[in-house]
């Protein structure tokens, strides 16, 4: 019995194989440890042969699409479940854009097929970043600390799938407005307070905080704390990508303003999710549309007021001062979007000592 990696990744379990009453079963060791899944795998096929656990009641590769995703949405408790929610979809997506269901085996899950998705998105005018994404969420229903969730599905070897190339994504650094047109953006942001006052606190929290769509829709007001030297939001670690708490100081009279249209519980003045939903990715972005704000290349109109309050961050502060606030998982991200930006230092003078 010789144990073997699925992937190259670092700490990546050690699967085994083995044949029971003529059926071959694939077996999650889970160590990553060579000699410890060998022992680990050897004592769960003696305990198999001798029916005293049970092994996979399909052959390699017929387990399910629809069974994996199910599992995966039961059993991953590391990942919140609106982000399981969407990377199922993501999957769905893909297999439908090469005409097949969930019901397929997930031997079905080949390198031809995120082919096939890429011609598709490309050839429908999607931008190489949004296809990259779909395929990287859609994958991480097999990441490696997913796959011992389905150790008796019996899984096939899914690296074709999960190795198959991305596609270049062309290095874009972002290029904000001219300061008259955000200028004329703010003077109308008026009017949006009097006819849609839930927009507005959308637009104040993208706009002048550098928020989310996501935690604009959940920010509640006991975000909101005040220091000794002013108010500040606190974003928890659960709504941030790079899965760490943030703080963004408020300006007082953003937090006047906020005060002013913001609900009784949150800084959105709506009852349910799908009403806050539909005041920020409907509303807000339709007003901004209407307004001259083109949409990004990920497709959201919101996330540009996100992205030229982080250029004004990075300009001022700096790109680390910008992945704080932004709440990027590593500068090199923020560094992508904004170095552009950035001004050329001063000469370092002759008489600056190294220790200074």
């Amino acid at each position: 019995m010789k144990p073997y990696r699925r992937t190259n990744t670092p700490n990546a379990p050690y699967y085994v194989q083995f044949f029971v009453n003529g059926r071959r079963v694939q077996y999650c060791t889970g160590k990553t440890e060579y000699y410890e899944a060998r022992l680990e795998g050897m004592r769960y096929a003696v305990e198999a042969r001798e029916g005293r656990v049970a092994v996979a009641a399909a052959a390699i590769g017929r387990a399910t699409v629809k069974a994996v995703c199910i599992r995966y949405q039961e059993s991953a408790l590391h990942v919140d479940g609106e982000t399981k929610k969407y990377n199922v979809v993501r999957l769905r997506s893909i297999l439908k854009a090469n005409g097949m269901g969930m019901e397929v085996s997930v031997g079905c899950l080949t390198r031809e097929l995120v082919h096939n998705f890429q011609a598709i998105g490309l050839k429908g005018g999607r931008s190489a970043i949004g296809i990259n994404s779909h395929v990287r969420q859609a994958r991480s229903i097999f990441s490696v600390r997913c796959m011992p969730l389905y150790a008796d599905l019996a899984l096939p070897d899914l690296r074709p799938f999960m190795s198959a190339p991305l596609l270049p994504e062309p290095v874009t650094q972002y290029v904000p407005p001219p300061a008259r047109s955000i200028d004329a953006i703010h003077a109308k942001a008026a009017e949006l307070k009097t006819q849609m006052p839930a927009a507005y606190a959308g637009f104040l929290l993208a706009a002048l905080c550098g928020l989310r769509s996501k935690e604009i829709i959940h920010a509640k007001w006991s975000w909101v704390q005040h220091t000794g030297d002013g108010w500040v939001i606190e974003i928890p670690a659960g709504f941030s990508k790079s899965k760490r708490a943030r703080l963004i100081r408020l300006a007082n009279n953003v937090h006047e303003e906020l005060c002013a249209v913001g609900g009784s519980e949150y800084l959105i003045a709506k009852e349910t999710e799908n009403a806050r939903s539909v005041a920020i990715r409907r509303d807000l972005s339709k007003w901004l549309r209407d307004n001259g704000v083109k949409r990004g290349e990920n497709g959201k109109t919101v996330h540009e007021l996100r992205k030229y309050f982080g250029s004004i961050i990075a300009t001022k502060h700096g790109i680390f001062a910008a992945q704080k606030v932004l709440g990027h998982s590593t500068p090199a991200i923020t560094s992508k979007a904004y170095a552009g930006l950035l001004e050329l230092p001063e000469p370092v003078s002759l008489c600056v000592s190294a220790g200074a």
